[in-house]
């Protein structure tokens, strides 16, 4: 009984936390507070910053990208040696389309890894 309680003692099994690995945190807050029809351009890049990319579509209208990446790492250990070691990704997305300076639609995208 000593022996299996010494081994179990011995195990573990723990989550890192998450860390941002590519841009920067996205504020879900403020995007769900935006307002298709009326929110505008100027407002939303102040409000969350410079996008990770921004484009002309060819109806003259401008898409915004904002990008997240956070990954931790999870380990599984024997009696002290790694025997397991799993990795966890989250990718984030949001895309805003603005046509003259106000936004018309705006999409989140969620990936896990």
């Amino acid at each position: 009984m000593l022996l299996c309680c010494t081994f179990l003692a011995s195990c573990s099994f723990s989550d890192g936390a998450f860390r941002q690995t590519d841009g920067r945190p996205i504020d879900y807050e403020t995007v769900d507070s935006l307002v298709e029809g009326g929110s505008f351009f100027d407002e939303v890049v102040a409000r969350l910053g410079h996008p990770a990319s921004r484009q002309q579509l060819p109806d003259g209208s401008v898409e915004i990208v904002y990008r997240s990446t956070r990954k931790r790492e999870s380990v599984e250990r024997v009696l002290g040696a790694v025997r397991n070691r799993h990795s966890q990704t989250i990718e984030e997305r949001v895309v805003l389309v603005f046509k003259d300076g106000r936004l018309v639609r705006k999409q989140q995208h969620h990936e896990i890894y």
